[in-house]
C-alpha cells in the first residue's frame, strides 16, 4: 500500500474535495498560471512534504526557472528522481543544492544565482519532540526564526516580487517552542525594513507527511507493530497538495502582509489520532483492538494479528506543548475574506513593540543557556502572552 492510496482515502474520510485549493491555480484565476511560467522560484526547505508538493506544482504548470535549497540530500535525491520522471519535463532551469540557508553559504548563493522573482521559505523543524532538549530547541528557534531573518537581510535589493515564509496554526495562542518561534517570525515579517512583499499561511495537519503520527501509523502497520494515539486530541488536515497550493496561493495572489488561513465556511471537521488508526487499520482490513498499556500492545501483537485484529494504545494526553484542539486564529482576531472562496485572511497588524529585533536575535544566537528558562525568559520579551509548561511528560517517551 502506498502513502498516495491513504492520502486518496483519507480525502475520502474526511468529507473534504480533492482539489480543495488546488483549483484556483488550475482555472488560473488571477492568471496565477501565466505569473508561475514566467517566474524565477527559490524554495527553501523544498525537499519537505510541503515543499515538494509546491515543488511539482510549480513544474506542473511549467515555472520559468526553479532552484530548490533542503539540507537533507536523500530527499533532494528522490525529489530530483521524482520530477525527472514525470512526463512532460520542460522546465528549463531546476536545480537542487544542499545547504543550510540564511548564512554566508546562502548570500553568496543569492549573488551567483539570482535574480529570483519568489522567495518561498518551507524549512521548519515542526515537532514538539525538538523541544525535549536546549540543543534541539535552539536548533529550532534558528531554522524557524533566526534564519527567516538572515535570509530577508540577505534578499533585500535584490528586485524580489515576494518573500513567503511557512507559518503553522500553532502560532495561534502558543504553547509550545514551535508555535512561538513561528509566532516570532510572522511578527517579525511586519518589520517595515524589508522593501518588498511578504505573506505566509497557516494551515492544518498535513496528512501523512513526513514524520507525522499518520504515516507513523502507515509506518508501524508495514512493520507489523502496534499503535500507539491519544484519544482525546482532535486536529484539522488537509493533504500535502492542499498545503502546497495554499502556499502558492498566499506567495502569487496574497496582498502584502496577508496571512492566509483556510475559510471559515470550509467547516473543516477536527478528527481525533485515535478515529484516524481506526480507519486506516479498517482500511487494510483489520479490526482496531484497545489495549491499556504500551507493554501489552508489544506482547500481545502477534496473538492479536493471528485473528486479524490490531493493537491500539489509546491513551489520555499527558505530554506538555499540545493543545485539545488547534485553531487558526483567536476570538478577538480580525478576519476577512480572501479573494478565494476557500481562503480567508488573518488582518495581521503591525504590533507596537517593545523589543529591538536585532537585539532579541544576538540574545538566541548568543546565548550559551543550558537550560529552557532562558530561551523562554527572550522569547517572552517578543511575546509576553506566552506560557509554556514543562512539567508533563515528553512525546520521547510515548511509543
Amino acid at each position: 500500500m502506498y502513502i498516495k492510496d491513504y492520502i486518496k482515502n483519507f480525502s475520502n474520510f474526511l468529507g473534504q474535495p480533492n482539489n480543495l485549493f488546488i483549483k484556483y491555480i488550475s482555472a488560473n484565476f488571477f492568471g496565477i498560471q501565466d505569473e508561475i511560467k514566467k517566474s524565477n522560484f527559490l524554495i527553501i526547505g523544498g525537499a519537505g512534504s510541503i515543499g515538494s508538493s509546491v515543488v511539482k506544482i510549480l513544474f506542473g504548470f511549467k515555472a520559468k526557472k526553479i532552484h530548490v535549497i533542503d539540507i537533507n540530500e536523500n530527499s533532494l535525491v528522490e525529489l530530483v528522481r521524482s520530477i525527472r520522471s514525470t512526463d512532460g519535463y520542460l522546465t528549463e532551469d531546476f536545480k537542487t543544492f544542499c545547504f543550510d540557508y540564511g548564512d554566508l553559504i546562502f548570500k553568496n548563493f543569492i549573488e551567483k544565482n539570482g535574480p529570483y522573482d519568489y522567495v518561498m521559505n518551507l524549512a521548519a523543524v515542526k515537532h514538539v519532540r525538538s523541544e525535549r532538549d536546549i540543543f534541539s530547541l535552539q536548533n529550532m528557534i534558528k531554522v524557524n526564526f533566526i534564519n527567516v531573518i538572515h535570509s530577508l537581510n540577505i534578499l533585500r535589493d535584490k528586485n524580489l516580487k515576494k518573500y513567503f515564509a511557512i507559518s503553522t496554526d500553532k502560532a495561534t495562542a502558543p504553547v509550545n517552542f514551535m508555535g512561538a518561534s513561528k509566532r516570532m517570525m510572522e511578527i517579525a515579517l511586519l518589520d517595515e525594513r524589508w522593501n518588498f512583499d511578504i505573506s505566509t499561511a497557516r494551515f492544518a495537519n498535513v496528512a501523512f507527511s513526513n514524520g507525522s503520527l499518520l504515516e507513523g501509523f502507515v509506518k508501524r502497520i508495514e512493520n507489523h507493530e502496534p499503535l500507539s494515539a491519544p484519544s482525546d486530541i482532535k486536529r484539522y488536515f488537509i493533504t500535502e497538495e492542499q498545503a502546497g497550493a495554499l502556499c502558492i496561493l498566499s506567495t502569487l495572489a496574497g496582498a502584502n502582509r496577508e496571512i492566509y488561513i483556510p475559510a471559515r465556511t470550509l467547516n473543516l471537521q477536527g478528527h481525533t489520532f485515535i478515529s484516524i488508526a481506526e480507519s486506516i487499520l479498517r482500511f487494510n482490513g483489520y479490526e482496531p483492538v484497545h489495549v491499556e498499556n504500551e507493554d501489552k500492545a508489544r506482547s500481545d501483537f502477534a496473538e492479536y494479528k493471528a485473528s486479524n485484529r490490531w493493537p491500539i494504545h489509546s491513551f489520555i494526553t499527558d505530554t506538555f506543548g499540545e493543545k485539545n484542539i488547534e485553531v487558526f486564529y483567536e476570538d478577538d482576531n480580525q478576519v476577512k475574506v480572501s479573494k478565494f472562496n476557500e481562503i480567508d485572511v488573518l488582518i495581521n497588524q503591525p504590533e507596537s513593540t517593545i523589543f529591538s529585533l536585532d537585539e532579541i536575535i544576538n540574545e538566541l544566537t548568543h546565548t550559551n543557556s543550558s537550560d529552557k528558562i532562558n530561551i523562554y525568559r527572550i522569547i517572552k520579551k517578543v511575546l509576553p502572552e506566552f506560557v509554556y509548561d514543562d512539567i508533563k511528560n515528553s512525546l520521547e517517551n510515548k511509543m
